[in-house]
């Protein structure tokens, strides 16, 4: 911080990103075998999806998301 002014890194805001894309991208490399850092354009980061799956299999979300999707 120079003079109280935050850096440009820590001013930067990321864009939000629907989560409906980020199941979609791991349903992707799910059925595909890709590897994550070569995931197709139309779809966010790699590393932006790994960071939900891991968050995500912390949390045990995916058993309910598999319940949700047999259901």
């Amino acid at each position: 911080m120079d003079g109280g002014r935050p850096t440009a890194q820590a001013a930067a805001v990321r864009a939000p990103i629907d989560f409906r894309t980020i199941l979609n991208a791991i349903r992707y490399i799910l059925a595909t075998g890709c590897q994550q850092h070569v995931l197709p354009t139309g779809l966010p980061p790699g590393s932006t999806v790994q960071g939900y799956f891991y968050r995500r299999a912390r949390m045990a979300t995916w058993r309910w998301f598999k319940v949700r999707q047999v259901r």
